[in-house]
């Protein structure tokens, strides 16, 4: 069984309370060895800094706001992201980015500008969400391109374009569900060099086609799908 590390999910995640001891059970039955779990809002902060890592499941952490998330923060928002990261300083700044699903938030530049000094001033990576608004992301990212050590474009679905685009920037781009149902989307990530595509699951959602759901009768995801991810790459003519 080939390890593998899903880039970018939610394991503390509400909606999977009661059930995370047994979604770590099967994702480490089905060969997956960790996950990056990313903050969405300060309201689930404690949330992630509470998941601790075992002998068989890595948990790495992320902390920031999600575009959905940027109206209605304090005042210190981002004094708080900074005490997190300062924390924990192996983890990453996400996730953040811009969203074009739906109406924008009306601080959704400058929370993303901020979010975006702050890895920069700390050296840290970035998990970046760019639904239907990579070009606006790539516009803001830009300036900070050589500043900070590594971004990862999460749940990737968008143009051949757009990914060199992401691809000329020193772009990591993260699959999931998508790539399960797209062979136009399959047949890009040829473009991707090996070591600069990874997969995910985006636990608890984007449940992928054959799934197993993590609470029966529902639709939430878990990492131990990320089986059916990584089976729908292959073979990867890059690799």
């Amino acid at each position: 069984m080939i390890p593998l590390f899903d880039s970018h999910c939610h394991l503390h995640d509400s909606r999977l309370d009661g059930v995370r001891d047994d979604v770590v059970r099967r994702a480490v039955e089905a060969g997956v060895t960790g996950c990056v779990t990313c903050g969405t809002h300060p309201g689930d902060w404690d949330a992630v800094a509470a998941l601790a890592s075992t002998d068989d499941f890595v948990v790495r952490k992320a902390f920031g706001v999600h575009p959905w998330f940027a109206d209605g923060l304090s005042l210190s928002w981002d004094d708080d992201l900074l005490s997190r990261l300062e924390r924990f300083p192996d983890a990453a700044v996400g996730e953040i980015g811009l969203d074009g699903i739906r109406p924008p938030a009306s601080n959704a530049v400058p929370v993303v500008r901020r979010q975006l000094s702050i890895a920069a001033e700390l050296g840290r990576p970035v998990m970046l969400h760019g639904a239907k608004a990579l070009d606006a992301l790539l516009s803001e990212f830009r300036p900070f391109a050589g500043r900070i050590p590594s971004c990862v474009v999460h749940a990737f679905s968008g143009s051949r374009e757009q990914l060199r685009a992401w691809l000329a920037v020193g772009a990591t781009i993260s699959v999931g569900a998508a790539v399960c149902g797209s062979a136009r989307l399959r047949d890009m990530l040829k473009e991707v060099p090996p070591e600069r595509l990874l997969i995910e699951t985006d636990s608890p959602d984007m449940l992928p086609r054959g799934g197993i759901p993590a609470i029966e009768g529902t639709r939430l995801n878990q990492p131990s799908n990320l089986t059916l991810v990584a089976k729908a790459l292959e073979p990867h003519d890059s690799w």
